[in-house]
Formats: C-alpha cells, sequence, structure tokens
C-alpha cells in the first residue's frame, strides 16, 4: 500500500451511481481523499490540481481533460473509463497520456489494483516536477556568461577550449565556473549533470540546451 494516503486524492469524473460508489469505497478503505464532479469543466474550476492523486474519468474526449493536465503540469494521472474499449478509444487514451483503460463493468475486479497503481505514479510525477522546478530555479539564477561556460562544460570542453571558443580570458572561465557550482549548489560537474537528467532537464544522449 502506497505510504501517506492521506495526502492523495481520487477524484471520479461523470461516473454512474455504482461505478462511484466502488470507487469511493476503495479509495475511503485506504485513506486517500474523494471527490465526484459532473463533468470536466466542473473538476477543473473547482479542484486542486496539483495534489498528487488519480482521475477515474468516463467522459465522452478524455482527450480534453489529459491535455489540460499535461499542460498545467498537473502531477494527477487518469484512468479512463470506457463502455466499449474498442482499439481506437484506447491508442487514443493513451497516446495523450492516460495511465490506464478500464472497461465497465468487466474490469471492476481491476480498479483497486489500476487507482494504487496510478496513484504511486502520481506520486513519482510529484517528485519529478518538484525536482524540475527546483533545477529551473538554480539555472535561472545564472547569467548568460554563466550559462554558456554550463553548457560547454556539459558538453566535455576543459577550461582552456572554452576560454578559445567564447574569446574569454582563461580566468574569466575558472571565475565562471565556480560561480556555477555555488549556484546550482554542486561540487562538480557529474552532480549538475545528475541533477539536470534527475530532472528531466538533460537526456543522457541528446545535444543540451540550457535556454
Amino acid at each position: 500500500m502506497i505510504a501517506m494516503q492521506s495526502r492523495l486524492i481520487c477524484h471520479a469524473i461523470g461516473l454512474d451511481p455504482a461505478t462511484e460508489a466502488s470507487v469511493r469505497d476503495v479509495v475511503i478503505r485506504w485513506g486517500f481523499q474523494f471527490a465526484r464532479h459532473d463533468t470536466v469543466v466542473v473538476f477543473e474550476n473547482s479542484s486542486d490540481i496539483m495534489q498528487a492523486g488519480c482521475i477515474v474519468a468516463r467522459v465522452d474526449e478524455p482527450a480534453v481533460l489529459l491535455d489540460m493536465l499535461e499542460s498545467s503540469g498537473s502531477p494527477l494521472t487518469t484512468l479512463v473509463v470506457l463502455d466499449n474499449a474498442d482499439t481506437r478509444r484506447c491508442v487514443n487514451a493513451m497516446r495523450h497520456g492516460a495511465a490506464d483503460i478500464l472497461e465497465l463493468p468487466a474490469d471492476m475486479v481491476l480498479l483497486p489494483t489500476a487507482i494504487e497503481g496510478a496513484c504511486a505514479l502520481s506520486l513519482q510525477r510529484q517528485q519529478r516536477l518538484s525536482e524540475t522546478s527546483a533545477a529551473q530555479r538554480r539555472l535561472a539564477q545564472l547569467t548568460d556568461g554563466e550559462r554558456e561556460v554550463l553548457q560547454l562544460m556539459l558538453h566535455g570542453k576543459v577550461n582552456k577550449n572554452i576560454a578559445s571558443r567564447l574569446g574569454i580570458a582563461l580566468r574569466t572561465v575558472e571565475a565562471r565556473r565556480k560561480r556555477v557550482f555555488t549556484k546550482m549548489g554542486t561540487r562538480s560537474l557529474a552532480e549538475i549533470a545528475a541533477v539536470l537528467q534527475t530532472s528531466g532537464l538533460l537526456a543522457a544522449s541528446s545535444s543540451v540546451s540550457l535556454n
């Protein structure tokens, strides 16, 4: 069972009374919070979408809900409930970021496991968002010159190469490098790379962009 259940919330959107009751029974038994909404619009206008948890939704256009959550940076994950889980509708929902698809009542037995998995994924997403925000705040402290030095450092350039590339003195590179470590709260380039990669700001095999 997920730790710190009281921090999690399960939203039910557009569910029929029987399904909503089943969802409510599961989450309340686990100590989660529960909230019901008739429509996506009501949910969006009345909810704290930055709180970790999951959504169990039966809606005509799940892409609208899923895209709204993604664009807002919400950690909430979504279980899409379909009466007829045909391939096209399932693929469309998954493409837009659904955590899982449930065809009810056939998949009712899977509901508790699906909710728990979705909430665990939401907690991971919340942690990732927190780390990304922290890394972005640190990067925002860097001057343009310090950012240039860091970008070249991450490309494997040594101080002498950086000085030549930027047309500045070696001492200037060394000073900027020192300030980069201070502002990023790290002691080595490996630590900076780890912070950026963990936060999703640096892909292991792609070119680096800190803009």
